[in-house]
């Protein structure tokens, strides 16, 4: 007999998650649920859910961005539940790595309807000959920086840190290219996502939080006035 589907609902609403986790499992799904992106991804680092409903709007972070960055890295289908029903914003979930989406409010029986059409989905697809892995290696000089983009956390000689959503976008740009300067406006896109429009005190504090993180592994952030930052080893 196969197994229950398993589906994760990221929600921060405790009574919108309540009533959904209550519906599924009378279903026969079984349910994990998180509350904020963060829970969400270490949910992700040890189980493989068939399915993600996912709030757009979180404490922590939008689900559209969660869903672009999570994406290369499990197969599940993730529907967006979500107030916005702007054309524009459907595209972009969608284009970010949704498979679907339900606008608030909704009826229980469409949330139930939804998410069994996405599992009849996953069961008619082919399997993948190989489940992706979410790390990446890259050199930075002298060794290795392993990354962990579900649970946001770095390993370096062996050593796992764990980064914040800001401080591990920032090590990502920098480890990439680690001989070359990379300007602030450059590394708090990376973070925020948008431009840099005012103060660059933002990013000097997380560049600050997350030097303090690599300095015991033997890296660091040098900074050199007029041309930007880079990852370099530690003198």
């Amino acid at each position: 007999m196969a197994s229950p589907a398993h589906v994760l609902i990221v929600e921060d609403d405790p009574h919108v998650l309540t009533i959904n986790r209550r519906t599924l499992e009378r279903e026969g799904y079984t349910v994990a649920v998180a509350t904020t992106l963060a829970e969400a991804r270490l949910t992700l680092a040890s189980t493989r859910p068939d399915v993600i409903l996912l709030d757009v709007m979180l404490p922590d972070g939008d689900g559209v961005a969660f869903a672009r960055d999570i994406r290369p890295h499990t197969d599940a289908h993730v529907i967006f539940l979500t107030a916005r029903i702007d054309t524009a914003d459907i595209i972009n979930g969608l284009a970010a790595g949704g498979d679907d989406y339900i606008t608030k409010p909704y009826a229980l029986q469409e949330l139930v309807a939804r998410v069994a059409a996405a599992v009849r989905r996953r069961a008619m697809a082919p399997a993948p000959a190989e489940a992706p892995t979410p790390n990446r290696m890259k050199p930075v000089g002298h060794g290795w920086i392993q990354f962990d983009r579900l649970s946001l956390a770095v390993t370096i000689g062996g050593a796992r840190i764990e980064l914040t959503p800001k401080e591990f976008g920032v090590l990502t740009v920098l480890a990439a290219a680690p001989r070359r300067a990379h300007t602030a406006s450059e590394l708090y896109e990376s973070a925020w996502h948008r431009p840099m429009l005012g103060s660059p005190q933002a990013i000097r504090t997380v560049l600050s939080r997350l030097r303090g993180k690599l300095e015991p592994h033997g890296l660091t952030i040098a900074g050199a006035r007029g041309e930007g930052y880079e990852l370099k080893l530690r003198a």
